[in-house]
């Protein structure tokens, strides 16, 4: 979840999380269909699928911290600002990766500008 929110995949509806049994445990599947959707407009796209404490959009940490309060209640905050904090991280190499990939420059600012890597600071 924190990835779609950082990196903009408003794409996360319920059909993108998956889990997997393993000796009669659960666990969640390994990430698939993880990409930057995001289109001013578009009504499949312009916001996210999946509500995040009743919002679709202008998201914050207290929107993660409230759905752990409720959900994960043994979760520490300092645990679920290091899970951002990370995933901020690993998205803000997103020009590097770009470049190192080929990804044609009008394409990676797009993607580039719309990044939320301030808005969970």
């Amino acid at each position: 979840m924190v990835f779609n929110h950082v990196a903009t995949n408003h794409d996360d509806h319920s059909k993108n999380f998956g889990f997997m049994l393993e000796d009669k445990q659960w666990r969640l599947s390994p990430a698939y269909d993880v990409a930057f959707s995001y289109k001013p407009g578009n009504p499949w796209v312009e916001q996210h699928w999946m509500s995040l404490n009743g919002k679709r959009s202008g998201h914050t940490r207290a929107d993660f911290y409230a759905l752990a309060d409720v959900q994960l209640p043994k979760v520490e905050r300092k645990e679920i600002d290091a899970i951002i904090d990370g995933v901020i991280n690993a998205v803000s190499q997103w020009r590097e990766l770009a470049t190192e990939h080929e990804v044609p420059k009008t394409l990676a600012d797009s993607i580039d500008s719309h990044l939320r890597l301030k808005d969970f600071a």
